[in-house]
């Protein structure tokens, strides 16, 4: 796998507010700008540069923040941080959340930073046009899937004329951006769609690739797709994307070396090289915790509730990989006395391990087959096309393990097929959230596991939560810092 080495320029911007109050801050360490691309070196290492940062927005809070939030998981009692659970208690100061919008910024502006200056960098040789081109490209790419994922978060499905995030298309750390309307935002976004996908065409899809490609611009340009509920451009993205030789896992061994030890796959569209120490992914810790000094037992903070893991048969080679059944360690470290549900999807590879200490990180998968095919399931379904929806369903649950859905079964009932399928293999992945936003259906926590586990200290905005899907807290505060940083930016509505 190639390796990503950071690079001191990627300092300029971190730390930096989206809109800092009224000074440049500017990183002693960081490259003065003049001097920041001016040979093949400079251009590899923005290059590389990129890739550093979009492995550390995978995984930990930029999965985790949205699922707290939704239905799938209960605060144990030994969790501390609650972050976006409690619906009562998330405000426009949870530092968590205001965290994630500077990630994703942060990011962005050093992309406009080298936009901006690879148009007057001249190649020392003809030969290094082709490199300019990836780069290039790449970085359209990156940009395109940081305000996709600003967008899910802080805004609402896609309505043309609704308020969405700033946007900020060029270096100007004194610019006071207004937002932009989802129409401008996810028209940015798909130009730049459009310009990966013309000058990464040198980079042909492949599994497990560690930079992006064709088909990873051609799978993200389907996740827009879904968001937009465009459904001709994404069954037209998917198409392309699962033409191009991939195929699934046909083995509860190969499903639980996958997440467990994150072995290569065929279902890979991409998977993001890492290593310790230098190349650490965030933690998926707080699913997962063991104690070292208990013989390593459980002490989660957060459970799976009953009807999540019901959701899977028995026969399902997930099952027994996403989730474990066993022992649990109160918050004194006392064994309860009886067993209780974890998920256990992101147990930490060894690779990131240290003198025995587990770590919970895994090489970062962004993209892979099984997303693909239920976009493609769900906008077919939306559709009419309930042939094309049952077939792809239904070779997803080949893959699991499952008997196929009966031919009988169409319409909403189908659809309803697909949106369990979705949730039983994306569980835990930060999707959860969005769909039931994308769905028009309510965020109600039901049927958890017995209380006794759990933290209930609140009610009505934590384990008996029921909130309609019209609740403004679906979508997120934009970060009290950033509101009073710049005043023209208007706050979303119940915050």
């Amino acid at each position: 796998m190639k390796r990503y080495i950071a690079f001191p320029i990627l300092l300029l911007l971190a730390g930096i507010s989206l809109l800092s109050c009224t000074r440049e801050l500017i990183p002693p360490q960081a490259i003065v700008r003049e001097q920041s691309l001016q040979n093949k070196k400079d251009l590899m290492a923005w290059y590389y540069g990129f890739y550093t940062y979009f492995r550390t927005l995978q995984y930990g809070n930029f999965s985790l923040l949205q699922d707290y939030q939704a239905d799938m998981l209960n605060a144990s009692k030994t969790n501390k941080k609650q972050h976006t659970y409690n619906w009562d208690e998330f405000t426009s100061s949870t530092g968590s959340v205001g965290t994630v919008f500077l990630s994703y910024y942060a990011t962005i502006r050093n992309i406009n930073f080298f936009l901006d200056k690879v148009e007057s960098y001249s190649p020392e040789r003809a030969s290094i046009a082709d490199t300019v081109k990836i780069a290039r490209g790449a970085a359209h790419f990156f940009r395109a899937y940081c305000y996709h994922e600003l967008a899910l978060r802080w805004s609402r499905p896609y309505q043309p004329d609704e308020l969405c995030v700033p946007w900020v298309g060029q270096l100007d750390l004194k610019d006071k951006p207004v937002r932009a309307t989802q129409k401008e935002i996810f028209d940015h976004i798909l130009k730049d769609l459009e310009q990966a996908d013309k000058l990464l065409r040198a980079r042909p899809g492949r599994p497990n690739a560690t930079e992006v490609t064709v088909d990873v611009v051609r799978a993200l340009k389907a996740r827009v797709a879904l968001t937009m509920r465009d459904w001709d451009m994404a069954k037209e993205a998917c198409y392309d994307v699962a033409s191009s030789g991939y195929s699934f896992m046909t083995s509860a061994v190969a499903i639980e070396k996958y997440w467990h030890e994150d072995r290569i796959s065929n279902e890979n569209l991409m998977l993001l090289p890492g290593r310790y120490p230098n190349e650490l992914t965030q933690s998926m810790i707080a699913l997962s915790e063991r104690q070292k000094s208990k013989g390593y037992k459980l002490q989660p903070a957060w459970l799976p509730a009953k009807w999540v893991v019901d959701l899977y048969e028995d026969a399902d080679w997930r099952k027994g990989v996403y989730f474990t059944h066993e022992e649990l360690l109160d918050i004194n470290d006392m064994v309860y006395p009886q067993k209780a549900w974890a998920v256990n999807k992101f147990p930490g590879n060894t690779l990131f391990n240290k003198s025995g200490n587990l770590e919970y990180r895994h090489l970062p998968k962004p993209f892979r087959l099984p997303e693909i095919y239920m976009i493609w399931a769900e906008a077919a379904a939306m559709s009419g096309e309930d042939d094309v929806a049952r077939d792809k369903l239904n070779t997803l649950r080949a893959a699991r393990g499952l008997a196929a859905v009966e031919a009988a079964i169409t319409g909403d009932a189908l659809l309803q097929e697909i949106r369990k399928e979705r949730t039983r293999e994306l569980a835990f992945e930060g999707y959860r959230l969005f769909d039931l936003r994308r769905w028009g259906l309510s965020c109600t926590r039901h049927d958890a596991q017995d209380e006794s586990f759990l933290n209930v200290t609140s009610r009505e905005g934590g384990i008996d939560l029921n909130r309609p899907n019209s609740d403004p807290k679906f979508v997120w505060p934009i970060p009290h810092h950033d509101i009073i940083c710049n005043p023209s930016i208007r706050q979303n509505a119940g915050w």
